[in-house]
């Protein structure tokens, strides 16, 4: 039952913001925001990780926090940029010497990080042009009284 109500919730959310498919967008989120977290936390499989968190979080400065202005205190991109710009400086960077990439010997060169850069932006391009080309929901005609 959760399950079915943590879709719906997501999937109203992709809805509202005219992603199409709206529900695919909602479960790539929600899966890069869950996953991506705890991998970006431990420092597991960095590059591709903060590629991910990266697109999201430009995605969600775009569409949702850039039109309210900078301050978070009206919802603005103050905090969301700090998460743009966090991920963004690891994912080019690297996850550094206390993360499980380094632990395991995981290395990924300056290419491969740039390549998950520019699949990061492909992604981004890709959720805004779904949303760009999907019609704007029909709104219901005003009530009229009867007479």
């Amino acid at each position: 039952m959760v399950g079915r109500t943590w879709l719906r919730r997501l999937d109203g959310c992709g809805r509202r913001m005219r992603y199409s498919p709206a529900t695919f967008w909602a479960i790539v989120s929600a899966y890069v925001e869950l996953a991506g977290g705890f991998l970006f936390a431990a420092g597991l499989l960095t590059p591709l990780v903060a590629a991910l968190l990266f697109a999201q979080s430009l995605v969600i400065v775009l569409r949702v926090h850039l039109p309210k202005g900078f301050w978070n205190s009206q919802g603005g991109i103050e905090f969301p940029l700090q998460l743009l710009a966090g991920s963004l400086l690891i994912m080019l960077g690297g996850p550094g010497a206390f993360s499980l990439d380094a632990a395991l010997g995981i290395e990924a060169s300056g290419g491969l990080r740039l390549l998950a850069a520019a699949g990061a932006i492909l992604g981004v391009l890709l959720a805004l042009a779904s949303s760009r080309f999907r019609a704007a929901p029909a709104e219901a005609p005003p009530a009229t009284k009867a007479r």
